[in-house]
């Protein structure tokens, strides 16, 4: 079984689309390696644009790992989409996330 953890962050000056999405991430990815710490204790952090790495260091790929605003990520397997809708607040301290069952 995994966990999807949702974050949101308004400020990262590495990550200058936090404020506009959401980072996806995933624990229990790995269940069946020997080593249980290696994926209880783990969360992966999925890159909504995979393949998109910049020049400055080769683990720039995930600072643009963001759900952004009006995307969707479908996880086919266990049966849920999420969907980025909006956000507000004063300077967006919040955004909206739509969660559909399939």
């Amino acid at each position: 079984m995994y966990t999807y953890w949702l974050e949101y962050r308004t400020t990262n000056r590495n990550y200058p689309d936090t404020k506009n999405g959401v980072l996806i991430n995933l624990q229990g990815y790995f269940e069946n390696d020997n080593d249980k710490r290696f994926w209880k204790t783990t969360s992966y952090l999925l890159d909504m644009t995979p393949s998109s790495k910049t020049l400055r260091w080769w683990g720039d790929d995930q600072t643009d790992s963001e759900l952004l605003i009006g995307q969707t990520y479908t996880d086919n397997w266990c049966g849920f989409r999420i969907t980025t809708v909006g956000k507000g607040g004063t300077d967006g301290t919040w955004i909206e996330v739509k969660i559909d069952l399939l």
